[in-house]
């Protein structure tokens, strides 16, 4: 079978996006494995011999107050448990009171129970501090903007003390998504602008689903079943001498045919109408992605020379209260997150992140104005005496044309149920992958990883009585994967 895969960009691996400008890789967009004892890219990493990893301590950590002073650990330490009982005790039982059909946004819910104005300021501070880097990161995505009903992130923070061990990759996620590509057609540089699935007949879709029924079934009803569909098809002027007709997808470099599509489009670019499919999409489809959250997030390397390193080496990385006036309720604000590549890669470099509307803020300027602002608060952390940049580079996934910003989440009167919608093909045609599109994992990069698994099952146990016809996706985040199949490789006979 032909698989050839669609890429819009000029590059591979789709949110896997790891630059090498400054001569190292650097991770602008998905970056560690989370979790790594129960996942699955954990094994494709194994498989991958090549590939590096190693520990990321995520307690290894230096929080700064507003005004550019460290937090003392003491101080860190107690506001974390305090932080944990709120979130893992009082807010779960906070919301058992919710009606069974009733939501709202997660600040909310916070704000009502009222223990928040009984903290000191450096508490709230604290408070605040933890919102932005267990949820509002974790998420990407403002808590006013998060479903409290289902909210169930818990396995932030680590254990008790606050330990969490997850690996990253220092020789770049890259690899491992070129390994995975060995085999396949890639083409770069192919925007898809429309599918066309009209021409698409379920005709042997459909007589394949009657012979899967029960072997308690009678003769006399399959043969029922058969003439009937036949009857359909032929009232309708669709041939039955051959296999279904192609799918066409429409790009910047051509049209393509296809038996079967696997949509990867991430989400952002699924609410933008990026593509248009013909006939439209289900309009419950529809409403589920238009219901669906979807994040803001930029991230800014800033790299110096090795003798320049300023900043404390042995920590892992570093978060910053805002400073200005309006401050970070409930992690909404201008906070920074600064992964110290120093430590994890021997490199003199800063990769900083930064969410929802700071990061929207920071897409409307440019590159000189972006490091400008981001130094203001480097300059409170460390000193003022901090020597020129060697390179900077700027990734803004929320202006992207490709993405429209970062993962899906779920806002208020939203839930799982609305990332299932995405488990069923539409037509026998269009099948759908991405972080969006699996409830379980969704936000990662190992959900996208099982839905392009879950999208190659589909298609594989829909040609089972005509040769098993298997596609396999990496990890889901390329642009379309577009599967051409001869006719006569798939022709029962």
């Amino acid at each position: 079978h032909n698989i050839t895969i669609l890429e819009a960009r000029n590059r591979v691996g789709g949110r896997v996006n790891t630059n090498r400008d400054l001569g190292f890789p650097i991770e602008l967009g998905a970056a560690f494995i989370h979790n790594p004892k129960d996942n699955p890219i954990t094994n494709l990493v194994k498989e991958y011999n090549n590939a590096t990893m190693r520990d990321y301590n995520f307690s290894k950590c230096v929080f700064y107050d507003h005004d550019g002073r460290a937090i003392k650990e003491e101080a860190h330490t107690k506001a974390l448990a305090y932080f944990r009982s709120v979130i893992f005790d009082d807010f779960y039982e906070e919301r058992e009171n919710f009606q069974t059909m009733w939501d709202e946004p997660m600040a909310t819910t916070l704000k009502k129970m009222g223990f928040y104005d009984e903290l000191s300021p450096e508490e709230q501070r604290l408070f605040d501090t933890f919102c932005f880097q267990h949820i509002v990161q974790d998420l990407q995505a403002d808590l006013e903007d998060v479903s409290s009903k289902e909210y169930d992130q818990t396995d932030f923070g680590g254990d008790e003390n606050g330990a969490k061990i997850d690996l990253f990759f220092t020789t770049g996620f890259d690899n491992v998504v070129t390994w995975l590509l060995s085999g396949t057609s890639l083409l770069l540089n192919h925007t898809v602008l429309a599918v066309d699935y009209r021409t698409h007949s379920p005709f042997f879709d459909r007589l394949m689903d009657v012979f899967t029924l029960s072997e308690s079934t009678s003769l006399s009803y399959y043969l029922y079943l058969v003439f009937a569909i036949t009857e359909e098809a032929l009232s309708h002027g669709i041939s039955i001498a051959g296999n279904d007709l192609p799918i066409s997808i429409h790009t910047s470099n051509g049209t393509f045919k296809a038996a079967k599509v696997v949509v990867t489009l991430p989400i952002g670019c699924l609410k933008r109408n990026t593509v248009r499919f013909t006939p439209p999409l289900p309009s419950e489809l529809l409403n589920v992605i238009s219901d669906l959250g979807v994040s803001s997030t930029l991230k800014v390397a800033m790299c110096w020379k090795k003798e320049e390193v300023f900043w404390e080496k042995g920590s892992a990385y570093f978060h910053k209260y805002p400073s200005n006036e309006e401050g970070g309720l409930f992690g909404k604000g201008e906070f920074i997150e600064i992964v110290n590549l120093w430590e994890l890669v021997g490199e003199p470099c800063m990769l900083m992140e930064v969410e929802t509307l700071f990061a929207e803020k920071l897409s409307l300027m440019n590159k000189h104005d972006i490091v400008s602002r981001l130094m203001i608060d480097i300059k409170q952390m460390f000193s003022n005496a901090i020597p020129p940049t060697k390179g900077v580079i700027v990734s803004d996934w929320s202006t992207s044309p490709f993405s429209y910003g970062g993962f899906s989440h779920w806002r208020v009167d939203t839930s799982f149920e609305a990332n299932q919608e995405f488990e069923y093909d539409i037509s026998r045609a269009l099948y759908w992958a991405g972080e969006h599109s699996i409830w379980e994992t969704f936000g990662n990069t190992h959900g996208a990883y099982l839905s392009g698994v879950r999208a190659a099952n589909q298609i594989s146990l829909s040609h089972t009585q005509c040769g098993v016809f298997l596609l396999f996706s990496t990890f889901s985040l390329l642009s379309l994967l577009c599967c051409s199949v001869r006719r006569s490789k798939v022709k029962c006979e």
